[in-house]
């Protein structure tokens, strides 16, 4: 019933409203309206382009397309508007009774509904705030509405709203939107024809844009140009390119940059409407390189998705990002929003513990089925056993490390106790300090954790304990001109030696990937559906999970691993064939 649209506006849909109360919801509405009309003072968000570190655009917002428009386009198609949709706009005040008593007669003589008789000012608010179907009560509140903005703006603002929000196609929003996508011009620069041609989408925008009827839209504005008695170009279309603005829109990049534009501009509400384009911190090339592996894995049939995210040790940023899902891109971020279950990528946090306590790295410890009965555990019990019941006796922690043996952390877990370990993964931002399950040291993380939270603590790994928060938006530019940078509080230092970091890294090289003949020091982890891996280098840190269709039994040798993912994303890196260790 009542709802809000992506630019922030109250919106009335009356198909949801029972018959018998939609003139008294229509009224509630139209005050509700009234009072966001101070408050919005009819604005939109504007198209908000995201651009690469090495300033090249990478997409769009994925809302509607809108440029606000300026005083030079009402001045450019104002008196067109006027002429077409409302020739007493400048003497009435948001209602032509004339309009409506000779659109009422031919519609009555015509046995059906040929003619509206709204105003430009009914149109706006049938454009911002009302869904346009046709009912006395929708037509009720316009007029409620349209006397509101009467009072409250002048014509030039009227109009120049109207400039800005008028639907002119699917998902094009105002008349520098529609010149830009059908003819890649504004009205600085458009042609007469050009012109007509995008007042002519405002009897049906659905059915006489270009994207839905070239020659409908080319047809529309010879008429137009007839009526008002100016020239149209035969070769409108001639050098016309459309832009495919479908495959610009990024709804997952713009779900993740306004999270942090409110903690950059320290905005809980709505954000600026005036936002022009988001410098973010992608480095296009390694993003290439990753949304192609990932998608070509997530193509895979018992593959459902597949996300990946690359960081830059030293600073944080996000170089490179991904989420697809059956060979195309997802709207949902398991790198930024995702519940994943680490495994046995968080063992490595786990064995630095246990070097900062003083045990050795060389220690010894029985890898056999494991029982902790203790009346400090909530059931009393804690049984652990390993994959696949492969168990290899007494075998140092550095071994138990690469083969992910759960029974040797978990002897590891009793001894050192599971207070201390829990700090230390929360030091890393893995887990809440809270936590007094002991299961979390084989990965069993209630509510799962991020892929940016694991390439985090990983960068920690390599650099030295440094924390740095990862983080996706370098600035904010405005449409006056103005860029707001991202200013941070600097790097969180994680308590512990370089001699246990480097046994770790040492230890890691075991299971990692090699490239250039670099050993690339990682960690997998898998779980019933997915499959994780995790790795850095002194430059970056890397995440990757695949996630399976259904849960897989211990013994299914997987196909497709994020291992095998992420050896892809570092040949295509380095140019070099790859070698698994």
């Amino acid at each position: 019933m009542f709802s809000a649209q992506s630019d922030g506006f109250p919106f009335l849909d009356l198909r949801r409203v029972p018959n018998g109360l939609r003139v008294l919801t229509g009224i509630r509405f139209a005050r509700l309206a009234s009072r966001s009309i101070d408050e919005y003072g009819l604005r939109t968000r504007q198209t908000i382009v995201y651009k690469a570190c090495n300033s090249q655009p990478l997409g769009i917002s994925p809302w509607a397309v809108h440029f606000p428009a300026t005083c030079q386009t009402v001045q450019r198609i104002g008196h067109v508007l006027i002429a077409l949709e409302d020739r007493r706009f400048l003497s009435h005040r948001g209602i032509d009774w004339l309009a409506i008593c000779r659109a009422l007669l031919r519609n009555v003589v015509s046995l059906r509904i040929r003619e509206g008789g709204s105003t430009l000012t009914q149109q706006l608010v049938r454009n911002v705030f009302v869904y346009p179907n046709r009912s006395l009560t929708r037509k009720l509140v316009e007029l409620m509405l349209a006397r509101c903005i009467e009072r409250r703006f002048n014509k030039e603002e009227i109009l120049r709203a109207y400039c800005s929000l008028v639907m002119l196609g699917p998902r094009v929003r105002g008349v520098e939107a529609a010149l830009r996508l059908h003819h890649r011009k504004t009205s600085k620069n458009a042609s007469d024809t050009e012109v007509y041609a995008v007042a002519g989408c405002l009897r049906a925008p659905m059915r006489t844009s270009p994207f839905a009827d070239a020659k409908a839209y080319q047809r529309r504005a010879k008429q137009i140009a007839r009526f008002l008695g100016g020239e149209s170009t035969p070769e409108l279309f001639k050098h016309r390119s459309m832009v495919g603005f479908g495959q610009l829109q990024k709804s997952r990049l713009a779900a993740i940059t306004d999270s942090e534009m409110r903690q950059v501009l320290k905005c809980e509400g709505t954000l600026p409407h005036d936002i022009r384009s988001v410098h973010v911190t992608i480095d296009p090339s390694r993003q290439t390189i990753l949304d192609a592996a990932c998608r070509r894995a997530s193509a895979d049939i018992e593959v459902e998705a597949v996300a990946g995210v690359i960081i830059r040790t030293s600073t944080g940023e996000v170089v490179a990002e991904s989420s697809q899902s059956g060979g195309r891109d997802a709207h949902y971020s398991p790198a930024f929003d995702g519940a994943i279950q680490p495994g046995s990528v968080i063992k490595p946090f786990v064995l630095l513990e246990a070097l900062e306590r003083g045990v050795s790295i060389d220690t010894h410890l029985e890898s056999k089925p494991f029982v902790w009965r203790s009346r400090t555990l909530s059931s009393g019990m804690w049984s652990v056993r390993n994959y696949n019941h492969i168990y290899r006796g007494e075998i140092t922690l550095s071994d138990a490390l690469v083969l992910s043996d759960n029974t040797v952390f978990a002897r590891l877990t009793q001894a050192l106790g599971v207070e201390s370990i829990a700090a230390r993964l929360a030091e890393f931002g893995l887990v809440d300090a809270s936590v007094r399950n002991p299961s979390v040291v084989l990965g069993a993380v209630r509510g799962g954790i991020s892929l940016v939270r694991i390439c985090k603590a990983f960068a920690a790994l390599a650099h030295g304990g440094a924390l740095h928060e990862p983080h996706l938006v370098r600035g904010i530019e405005f449409s006056d001109g103005s860029l707001i940078p991202r200013w941070g509080t600097g790097p969180q230092q994680v308590h512990c030696s370089y001699s246990s970091l480097f046994a770790i890294r040492m230890a890691l090289a075991r299971s990692g990937i090699q490239v250039r003949g670099k050993r690339i020091p990682g960690k997998s982890g898998t779980a019933g559906r997915g499959s994780l891996f995790a790795a850095y280098d002194d430059e970056m840190s890397y995440a990757i999970w695949v996630g399976f269709r259904g849960v897989r039994p211990e013994w299914w040798a997987k196909g497709l691993s994020a291992k095998s993912v992420l050896g892809r994303v570092l040949d295509d890196l380095a140019g070099r064939p790859r070698t698994m260790i």
